[in-house]
């Protein structure tokens, strides 16, 4: 389960109840720190490391978040739900404003 945002706040919540309750979590940061960040928290507040997976993008670009879908969709057996709580704001193309 791919859980976009989930380096603070909400997402990181999702992402620990869900790893706790069995689920293969694909945690979300837009850095790889970020990421591994969020997954070292989730493992010392008590989360199973075989339970977390980190990846790193930049949502607001919707082509990059089309082609990690699709990465992150091409290594799993099967993808029960995608939880994005994360704030995405698409930027202005180069050179309007």
């Amino acid at each position: 389960m791919p859980v976009a945002g989930a380096t603070s706040g909400v997402g990181w919540e999702t992402a620990r109840i869900l790893a706790e309750r069995g689920a293969l979590v694909l945690v979300h940061g837009r850095t790889a720190e970020e990421a591994r960040a969020a997954t070292s928290r989730l493992i010392a507040a008590g989360v199973s490391e075989p339970h977390l997976c980190t990846y790193a993008t930049d949502l607001t670009d919707s082509d990059t978040e089309e082609a990690t879908v699709r990465a992150v969709v091409g290594t799993r057996l099967h993808l029960d739900v995608r939880a994005t709580s994360a704030s995405a704001r698409r930027r202005p193309p180069p050179g309007s404003g």
